[in-house]
């Protein structure tokens, strides 16, 4: 679970949802490149709690992972 009610930056995004998949994001490619690279062969259940501040981000994010980490609910 990732709660997105003190995240105030929709570009800190990727990062907040790595970090609750314990996933560390180097700096190599964006952070949602890198979060939906390592996140691929993980099978979870992920759910953003409070995001109705960050819609476009979280629909971007959760897009990404839905298309690229079929696993990932």
């Amino acid at each position: 679970m990732v709660e997105l009610a003190g995240l105030s930056d929709p570009a800190l995004l990727p990062n907040a949802v790595a970090q609750v998949l314990g996933i560390t994001i180097s700096g190599e490619g964006t952070a949602l490149s890198e979060l939906v690279a390592s996140a691929a062969p993980r099978n979870a259940l992920l759910v953003l709690d409070n995001c109705e501040h960050l819609l476009d981000a979280v629909a971007e994010t959760v897009d990404a992972i839905t298309r690229d980490a079929p696993n990932i609910t």
